[in-house]
């Protein structure tokens, strides 16, 4: 069963650190294998890079939501009487709308990939590898 709550800040602040009083011992052990991990150069890189990862898909994801707003509106659309208008405006331009969203995700992820991973190879050797 779950104990009550405190009564008071003081009384809360005691039982948090109660399980730190009679752990001390392990809790010592955590952080020294912590300490040992952090150590290790694979560890530090690889946080590195989950961060900058992390980082880019809250740009992305940003730049979608706003994407997203900006497509939505309150106006009605007059219906289109022509069926070769009405695939152009339906399916052509719905695509296009895309595509070029879509590619200039790409290249703004293609440069910030650059920006991020410039020290681990050269891009414009590899726009001469073909």
């Amino acid at each position: 069963m779950f104990s009550a709550l405190s009564n008071t800040r003081g009384e809360s602040r005691i039982e948090a650190l109660t399980p730190l009083r009679y752990q001390i011992g392990q809790v010592y052990d955590g952080l020294d294998s912590l300490a040992n991990l952090i150590k290790d150069y694979t560890f530090l890189s690889s946080s590195v890079i989950w961060y900058n990862v992390r980082l880019h898909i809250i740009v992305v994801s940003k730049s979608l939501q706003s994407i997203i707003s900006d497509f939505t509106y309150e106006g009605e659309d007059e219906p289109v009487q022509y069926p070769t208008l009405h695939y152009k405006v339906e399916f052509y331009f719905h695509l296009l709308d895309i595509v070029i969203a879509s590619l200039d995700e790409r290249f703004t992820q293609l440069k910030s990939h650059s920006n991020s991973f410039d020290c681990l190879y050269d891009i414009s050797i590899l726009r001469h590898a073909q």
